[in-house]
């Protein structure tokens, strides 16, 4: 899923996040999620690209 600056597919793509890498969320704006990937990694995903984890 692309990683992005801010909420919506206007802003710049900053990384790829490979299916299946946790992520952490920040906050939710509308049908965005701004997430964590680790200490230093933040940015805007879809919520329709990520689901809760599995069992």
């Amino acid at each position: 899923m692309n990683l992005r600056e801010g909420p919506g597919a206007k802003y710049v793509v900053v990384a790829v996040i490979r299916k299946g890498v946790a992520v952490s969320i920040i906050e939710v704006e509308g049908t965005w999620s701004h997430v964590r990937i680790d200490d230093a990694v933040t940015g805007w995903v879809a919520n329709s690209t990520i689901s809760p984890p599995a069992p």
